[in-house]
């Protein structure tokens, strides 16, 4: 169990390390099983697509200020709930403005950002990383291994007046609990008891029944995983046609009288791009989301970053693209990305900073001090 600073009706964001969503995706035919019983509600839902491999839940929480930087969003599917003040969401032409206790879904690498119009607002994080991508680092519980497809995620959420309780059902996946106020007991279907207090995470395997033992309200959210499952084309979409102008006949025939139909193209692996477009335009694998190995989405390649899907490090300075994303904050497409003579890849083991042309701010660029011999991290040292 992971004890995190908490806050009375703290913020949530989750985060789910996937392929990204598909645009439009139909269901089983079937009516899924509830993720929670009694008066909890699903706040915030999606579709996301797995590839094979192992994975973890992480926590973290923080605070906005109006005064303060745009705070980022995980590069991962997100879901974002606002508790106190107002949590506004930047995702491209995507805007939310969530109060207490809404939510909002972002698929990966959406490129978000937080941030306030009130003097400031407080926020959850809880993700579920890829262990290839993290190395393990800030796992909240044991990790998980997941076959690849489609899962239904949820983030559930519930205020226990004193002696209620909520059940949740068994998965194949662990479920994340928060407590966001009071303490919760959670009671797993083996009989074993935990409590967990405000801003206390740990995950659970198996049914679970959730009860608040003291008199003072309490509440909670639940992140829950659902099992794969099986997608079909997207239903034919109708629209209306334009009225005739006198005797002449539709370009499309329709189906049934003043409506055509469109279905909706097939990306079998959920990495943002058609099956037709992987492989007549990109030569991507449609059945790969992540071609080349590089731990960044084909989609994310194309549509968000620019970088080539089947080039592992588009640039050539000797850094994956991946890395680039998500360790140094380089651009993938530039191997010198801020311009001063010392390619990204020779700026770090040199104590330089690749987005930074004068490190340690003494006015010598760092690649002019590292070809003179001084310390481009070192202001007293200059050429």
């Amino acid at each position: 169990m992971t004890r995190l600073p908490g806050r009375s009706g703290a913020t949530l964001v989750l985060a789910t390390v996937a392929a990204m969503v598909p645009t439009v995706v139909a269901g089983n035919a079937a009516q899924p099983p509830p993720v929670a019983t009694g008066h909890a509600e699903v706040v915030a839902q999606g579709i996301v697509g797995f590839a094979d491999g192992s994975f973890h839940w992480q926590v973290a929480d923080g605070t906005l200020t109006a005064d303060a930087d745009l705070v980022a969003v995980p590069k991962s599917t997100t879901f974002v709930l606002a508790a106190t003040g107002t949590v506004d969401v930047t995702a491209g032409r995507h805007l939310y403005r969530l109060g207490a206790g809404e939510a909002a879904y972002l698929p990966a690498f959406s490129d978000a950002l937080l941030s306030t119009v009130g003097a400031s607002a407080g926020y959850w994080t809880m993700s579920i990383a890829s262990v290839a991508d993290t190395g393990g680092a800030g796992a909240t519980g044991n990790t998980f291994t997941l076959a690849a497809g489609f899962r239904d995620v949820d983030v559930v959420r519930d205020v226990l007046a004193g002696g209620d309780s909520t059940t949740i059902p068994d998965s194949d996946v662990p479920a994340l609990l928060l407590a966001t106020s009071g303490t919760i007991a959670v009671v797993s279907d083996g009989g074993d008891s935990t409590n967990l207090g405000e801003g206390d995470a740990a995950t659970f395997d198996g049914g679970l029944t959730v009860t608040n033992a003291g008199p003072d309200e309490v509440a909670f959210v639940a992140a829950v995983v659902g099992p794969i499952v099986t997608l079909t084309e997207a239903p034919a979409v109708t629209s209306p046609l334009p009225p005739s102008t006198g005797g002449e006949t539709s370009p499309t025939a329709p189906t049934t009288a003043g409506q055509t139909t469109t279905t909706m193209p097939t990306d079998s692996d959920g990495d943002g791009l058609t099956d037709v477009d992987e492989t007549g335009t990109y030569g991507t694998d449609p059945n790969n989301p992540d071609s080349e190995g590089d731990h960044v989405m084909d989609g994310a390649e194309i549509l968000v970053h620019g970088t080539d899907p089947l080039d592992n490090d588009s640039d050539d300075d000797g850094l994956t693209d991946g890395d680039e994303i998500d360790i140094t904050n380089s651009n993938p497409t530039d191997p010198d990305s801020d311009d001063d003579g010392l390619e990204d890849n020779d700026e770090n083991p040199n104590g330089a900073d690749p987005n930074n042309p004068d490190t340690d701010g003494d006015g010598a660029m760092d690649g002019a001090e590292v070809a003179s011999g001084t310390n481009p991290a070192d202001a007293t040292s200059f050429p």
